[in-house]
């Protein structure tokens, strides 16, 4: 009798033991996670990322991951898991990492080399964009150590933190949303002094005190600065763009080289990647003017695989036409 009541007390405890473990996998398995970690010389201009992707659920085939920085060149260098290395490709109109995962994986390791993602806005005073506002995932968090001894001021109502170790400046991020890094060099403000003849040491003390106080209140008023600058020409531009009249359109020459361009390649269509390079102009602008000439009819765009391609539609053929005989 004695020896059943212990089996049965060791029963119970594997039990609880068991159903311990197997909420704890569940939990666990039940997250989507995204983690980056990017290591930046900012002098340089160049920046390593690895991004490191925890599924829910084993993935396989074609896998689309976000590039949460802006940059003007991005060349990956390898995806792997487990060991295995898998094909990964930049689509840079869509701005993410493709990789072909042939095996069922519930994790991925990216690595890329990035350049031109920190943007000087003044003398030593730099700004890099960081978006983790992405959908699908339970978790994000990116770290970022920059190669030197910056001082940082963050805009974002997102949690982080700083801390220096040695010759570097590590900035941890931690929740979903868009984050706005200004940051300069710490520079050693104590200013030597030097006595001259008939001059007393508390008057130059005091000089040197009130020098050092103003080059600390110069030096925290540059990313004040730069932030108000920042939100003024961001609500100017919205508010320029807004008032555009809709009539005012087809007076731009830019839409109407683009009209030209689209019209010329006929029922075809043409790339817009190849638009952009006939044109000549930054990609963005472009863009930008094409997504406007689609909201008013002008050109379809059409989705195929990994480009988009542009038509013109019946009132955009008119206008073509039109431009045609303006320039006979």
């Amino acid at each position: 009798m004695l020896l059943s009541h212990r089996m049965f007390l060791i029963l119970i405890i594997l039990l609880i033991f068991s159903c311990i473990i197997t909420l704890t996998t569940m939990v666990s398995s039940e997250q989507n996670v995204f983690e980056v970690v990017i290591v930046g010389d900012v002098i340089a201009n160049a920046t390593y990322a690895r991004m490191h992707i925890v599924f829910d659920d084993n993935v396989s085939g074609l896998v689309r991951l976000p590039l949460i920085l802006n940059a003007s060149s991005v060349a990956p260098l390898e995806a792997y898991s487990d060991g295995l290395n898998y094909t990964v490709v930049y689509d840079d109109e869509n701005n993410v990492f493709e990789v072909l995962v042939p095996d069922s994986v519930d994790e991925l390791y990216v690595e890329a080399f990035l350049a031109g993602v920190f943007i000087e806005e003044g003398f030593n005073v730099y700004s890099l964009e960081i978006d983790l506002s992405l959908e699908g995932f339970d978790k994000v968090s990116c770290e970022t150590d920059l190669v030197g001894d910056y001082a940082v001021m963050i805009l974002s109502d997102g949690g982080y933190s700083i801390r220096k170790i040695g010759n570097e400046t590590k900035i941890i991020l931690y929740d979903a949303t868009r984050y706005s890094l200004v940051f300069y060099p710490s520079t050693d403000l104590i200013v030597p002094v030097t006595s001259s003849p008939g001059s007393s040491t508390s008057t130059t003390a005091l000089t040197s005190y009130f020098t050092k106080i103003a080059l600390i209140l110069a030096v925290t008023m540059i990313p004040i600065v730069y932030a108000i600058h920042k939100f003024v020409r961001k609500k100017h531009t919205r508010l320029y763009i807004e008032t555009i009249p809709s009539r005012d359109i087809l007076s731009d020459n830019v839409v109407r080289d683009i009209i030209v361009v689209v019209g010329d390649a006929g029922e075809e269509g043409v790339p817009q990647s190849r638009v952009v390079s006939i044109l000549g102009k930054p990609k963005s602008t472009i863009s930008r003017k094409i997504r406007r000439l689609s909201e008013e009819g002008y050109i379809e765009i059409i989705r195929k695989g990994k480009i988009n391609v542009l038509k013109l539609t019946d009132k955009g053929k008119e206008v073509y036409n039109r431009i045609l005989r303006e320039n006979k």
